[in-house]
């Protein structure tokens, strides 16, 4: 919706459901692995295996050189249930 005004240029969606607490600000870190990568970033978390179905899940492999904190993502499943959450995140 926002092509126009953004073009070509960076930008971040912040989505007001959850709060990120921690010492450096998310979206501090969200532009730092931009700035890494030039690809597109998304904050995500662990949640308990019973609470999957309140959330997205997602599976991908590490990027080598950036210890766990950065991983290329290619699958993501809205809301699965439990059960079926442990095939999405492998």
């Amino acid at each position: 919706m926002a092509k126009e005004l953004v073009g070509h240029e960076p930008f971040a969606v912040i989505l007001s459901d959850d709060v990120v607490v921690g010492e450096r600000p998310c979206i501090g870190q969200l532009v730092h692995a931009y700035n890494q990568t030039h690809s597109s970033v998304v904050a995500v978390m662990e949640v308990p295996h019973q609470e999957t179905g309140r959330y997205g899940v997602i599976g991908g492999q590490q990027v080598p050189g950036h210890g766990d904190r950065l991983y290329k993502v290619d699958r993501i499943v809205e809301k699965p249930r439990p059960e079926d959450s442990r095939r999405t995140s492998r």
